[in-house]
């Protein structure tokens, strides 16, 4: 008999038991049992997320995440490999790494859309190379389509920033909104940028 089998074999402790049947009355649909799974777990599971996350916001929804996931399929708990505090706290680390790499990724393709965005804005020419230069002016005429077609909160935000050369607070007096409104809209005018790029092929997708 392998390692394996043998401890699937075995018999389960007070607490496994204990997990197995809370978890088991999960996978029934009993919104009761996850409430307790949730009253139980989801401070050790916050804290986990908040060690990773670093940002209290990411934290709540990687938490939040560990058990919608918990939820949907209670079968990957298996008693015989540990306790389930074990197991959301395995996942927690997982889910807060996928985020990580998620808001990297993310990152890395706003910074990319906010240098298409300030070369777009440009009337300046970098290069005498007339196939460099006819490039870029094509570039340029892109990211200016792709601006052109976001919604109007988006847009605004954005040609203050890049072609006004506007801060965040000169935006939001501008406006007459908050600052963390305008901020919340350049990043996600960003957001819609750079995906827009990314359907182009002008922004190549990042594998993990």
């Amino acid at each position: 008999m392998s390692d394996k089998e043998s401890a699937d074999s075995a018999p389960l402790s007070p607490q496994l038991l204990l997990d197995r049947d809370l978890v088991r009355r999960v996978a029934a649909g009993e919104d009761q049992a996850m409430r307790e799974v949730f009253d139980q777990h989801f401070e050790t599971v916050f804290r986990i997320c908040m060690h990773q996350c670093r940002q209290s916001a990411d934290a709540q929804e990687v938490s939040e995440i560990v058990f919608v996931e918990l939820w949907n399929f209670p079968q990957r708990f298996h008693p015989q490999r540990g306790s389930l505090r074990t197991y959301l706290c395995l996942l927690a680390r997982s889910r807060a790494k996928d985020r990580l790499r998620q808001t990297a990724r993310r990152a890395q393709n706003q910074e990319s859309a906010e240098i298409d965005l300030k070369a777009a804005a440009s009337q300046k020419q970098r290069t005498l190379d007339p196939a460099a230069h006819a490039e870029s002016n094509d570039r340029r005429k892109l990211v200016r389509t792709i601006l052109d077609s976001l919604p109007v909160e988006f847009r605004t935000v954005l040609e203050l920033a890049f072609f006004e050369s506007q801060s965040h607070r000169e935006i939001a007096e501008t406006l007459d909104l908050p600052i963390g409104t305008v901020k919340s809209r350049v990043r996600r005018g960003l957001i819609r940028v750079s995906e827009c790029l990314k359907a182009t092929g002008v922004v190549e997708r990042t594998e993990v």
